[in-house]
């Protein structure tokens, strides 16, 4: 009953938000509109995402003992936060063998939640590539215990095409493995790598997503990333694939995150938060965890409740955003139960805002040519912390159950919505999912 019920407010919220203004022809040197362009449609619609971050990060399951016998504990930033040398992090990829990984069952568990795109990491800041590259061997099929014979992305590719789900992949521009990343003479080579990269991915598997992060300026290693490096790679990838979207990290932000442009990429990236103000000039997508990292941390048991993933699936919606919620799949490749349960209990199919069904990607041909997410630095010092000196865990709160009153009247109202859509509801079939919503929204 809650899942219908949910399916219907969010509509609700959605249709009674005004659409936001047309930019006019020439206010910015952006390839279109997002607002209103055909191959922004699909994101535009989708309103829910799965964000999937999986590595040899992963393999070590947020801990990492050092020589000493102290822990050290992060996760998906746990190589440098942790200060692990790079010949003990790379034996300890080596190992890596996510041999339980089912893109079946990890695009079922978004479909089933409401889901309707997914974005992977195909490679984080430790620069480890998810995919067969051939531009070096620190990768999964060549520096890892995995079957040389499989390739993930592929397998996930494939099945979200077959049930339905639109196929995403992350990038980092930022890289801590590649000696000229972070050498301002030899840059250019990496750069040369990474365009060659991304060109594997486009064509390989032809996400409808680039999402990019590590668009900042730091040190250990530097990032010599320019805005003119980002405009190039952007211009590159439209070569490539005339309808990708592409996020607003793919250029260089000068400071922090206010300082991205609204025309760099498609679409605005808020992270960890709901923006409390609308947001002007770019669609947006808040991209949030379920617990408190990103990657798998078998230590991490501080997951949201499902009322508090429901209160955000409706804030943002309500307010014309998406909602990217991560899950972080563990050494084998499994996503952990508690995320799942999640999903299921309370956001179910929460994001069909639409009374229409989902518009179909576009499928462009690529042209006869050659292929952040993460909290700031500050925020991931503070994660990397010794086990001695970390404060236990509280155990996660039990959701609220919301009793929905007046059943039978909700199940008429619910299936008008399905057979004629938001619009046919009268004013009194409005108030009462309004309430609804104010019900939702106070829940603890």
């Amino acid at each position: 009953m809650i899942v219908r019920l949910l399916i219907a407010v969010v509509a609700l919220l959605a249709a009674l938000v005004p659409s936001p203004a047309v930019a006019a022809p020439g206010d910015n040197f952006a390839v279109d509109d997002p607002f209103s362009a055909e191959r922004t449609g699909w994101w535009r619609d989708g309103r829910f995402g799965m964000f999937i971050h999986f590595g040899p990060y992963s393999h070590l399951e947020g801990e990492y003992t050092r020589p000493d016998g102290t822990v050290c504990r992060n996760a998906e930033w746990i190589k440098r936060q942790c200060n692990i040398p790079w010949p003990t992090y790379e034996q300890q990829a080596r190992g890596f063998n996510p041999s339980q990984f089912d893109a079946a069952a990890i695009v079922r568990a978004a479909k089933e939640a409401g889901q309707r795109y997914l974005v992977i990491t195909a490679k984080h800041h430790d620069g480890y590539a998810m995919w067969p590259t051939r531009q070096n061997r620190w990768s999964l099929r060549d520096h890892s215990a995995f079957d040389r014979n499989r390739d993930i992305l592929a397998e996930l590719a494939a099945e979200s095409e077959k049930q339905g789900i639109t196929f995403g992949l992350y990038y980092s521009i930022w890289d801590w493995h590649d000696p000229d990343a972070g050498s301002s003479t030899n840059f250019r080579r990496y750069r040369t790598r990474m365009f060659a990269q991304l060109t594997e991915l486009v064509r390989s598997y032809d996400p409808a997503l680039l999402w990019f992060d590590g668009d900042w300026r730091t040190t250990n290693p530097t990032n010599p990333w320019t805005r003119s490096d980002g405009e190039a790679l952007e211009q590159h990838l439209r070569g490539l694939k005339r309808d990708l979207l592409v996020n607003n990290r793919i250029t260089m932000r000068p400071g922090d995150a206010s300082t991205r442009r609204v025309v760099d990429g498609d679409f605005g990236t808020p992270e960890q938060t709901i923006p409390a103000a609308p947001v002007d000039g770019q669609p947006w997508e808040s991209c949030m965890t379920i617990n408190g990292h990103w990657g798998y941390a078998r230590y991490d048991t501080a997951w949201k409740s499902s009322i508090t993933l429901t209160r955000n699936l409706i804030d943002i919606v309500s307010r014309r955003g998406n909602y990217l919620l991560n899950v972080g799949p563990d050494r084998f490749g499994r996503i952990p139960a508690p995320s799942v349960d999640r999903l299921r209990q309370r956001v179910s199919q929460a994001p069909d805002v639409s009374d229409d069904p989902p518009r179909a990607v576009p499928r462009s041909l690529p042209r006869p040519r050659e292929r952040g997410s993460d909290a700031d630095e500050a925020v991931e010092k503070s994660k990397a912390v010794n086990v001695s000196a970390a404060r236990p865990t509280p155990p996660p709160r039990p959701a609220t159950t919301i009793t929905a009153p007046r059943t039978a009247e909700l199940d008429l109202v619910l299936d008008k919505i399905s057979q004629h859509g938001i619009e046919s509801l009268t004013r009194e079939e409005r108030a009462l999912l309004e309430e609804m919503s104010k019900r939702l929204r106070s829940s603890e």
